[in-house]
C-alpha cells in the first residue's frame, strides 16, 4: 500500500521527490522524503502543493522542465547529470533519475554531486601535498611490488646510481641491489613468515649500488 511505499522510500539513500503531473505541462510537488530536505537544506513540506518552477529556481528551469516531461512521451527512465539547483542560498550539483509510475506522477531520484566533487577535490590536495613529500623526503622511498620497483624516489635514485628508468623497468629484479649479507637477511625474514614468526617491521642490512658501493641502510616497511 501507499504508506508501506512511502515507509521504503524514508529509508533509501537518496532524496526523492514526486510529482503530480497535469495537462498540458504542470507537475506539482506531492511527496519529498527526509533526505531530500537534508540534502535541499530546506523545509520540503513547505513545498509541497508547489509548482515545479517554485523549486527549481534558476535560469535553465524551463530546459529542465522539458527533460522532467520528457519521460511521459517517452515511457522511459532518465537520468541527468551535472544538475545544478539553488534555492534559500544553497547551491547544489545533483545526479537525477527520473521515471514515470501509476496516475501520471513523476519520481525524482537525486544524490548530491557537490559534496561529492569538494570531497574529490580535497582528496587530490591531500594526495599532491602527500606525492610533494616523498618527493622532497631525504629518506629513500620506494614501493615493492613481487620482485620489482613500482615507484621509486628521488632520494632513492641518488642513493643508488641507478636511473628511475632502470629501475621501475619490468626487467629489473631487485636482488641485484643485495649483498650477500642482505641476501642472508632477507631469506631469514621471508622463512620467519613462513613459519608464522613475528617480523620486525624495521631492519638493517647493506645495499649494493649501481657502482658496487655498499651501503648500510635501515629499512622500515608498511
Amino acid at each position: 500500500n501507499s504508506k508501506n511505499f512511502a515507509d521504503f522510500l524514508e529509508f533509501l539513500p537518496y532524496g526523492i521527490l514526486i510529482y503530480q503531473f497535469t495537462e498540458p505541462e504542470t507537475l506539482e510537488l506531492i511527496y519529498s522524503n527526509k533526505l531530500a530536505g537534508e540534502i535541499l537544506q530546506t523545509d520540503c513540506e513547505e513545498l509541497i502543493g508547489k509548482d515545479f518552477s517554485y523549486i527549481w529556481q534558476y535560469s535553465g528551469v524551463s530546459e529542465l522542465k522539458e527533460k522532467f516531461l520528457s519521460v511521459f512521451k517517452t515511457e522511459s527512465i532518465r537520468e541527468l547529470d551535472d544538475i545544478h539547483y539553488f534555492i534559500n542560498g544553497f547551491k547544489g550539483i545533483f545526479k537525477i533519475k527520473l521515471f514515470k509510475f501509476e496516475n501520471n506522477k513523476l519520481c525524482v531520484i537525486f544524490e548530491d554531486l557537490h559534496k561529492q566533487k569538494q570531497i574529490k577535490e580535497k582528496l587530490e590536495k591531500l594526495n599532491e601535498k602527500f606525492e610533494q613529500l616523498i618527493e622532497n623526503s631525504y629518506d629513500a622511498i620506494y614501493i615493492l611490488e613481487g620482485r620489482r620497483y613500482s615507484y621509486v624516489n628521488p632520494q632513492f635514485i641518488n642513493l643508488l646510481g641507478y636511473t628511475l628508468e632502470e629501475v621501475t623497468s619490468p626487467d629489473f629484479d631487485f636482488t641485484v641491489l643485495l649483498t650477500e649479507k642482505s641476501k642472508e637477511i632477507v631469506e631469514q625474514r621471508f622463512k620467519a613468515r613462513l613459519r608464522g614468526e613475528y617480523v620486525p617491521n624495521k631492519y638493517q642490512t647493506q645495499l649494493l649500488s649501481k657502482f658496487g658501493e655498499i651501503k648500510e641502510v635501515e629499512i622500515s616497511t608498511v
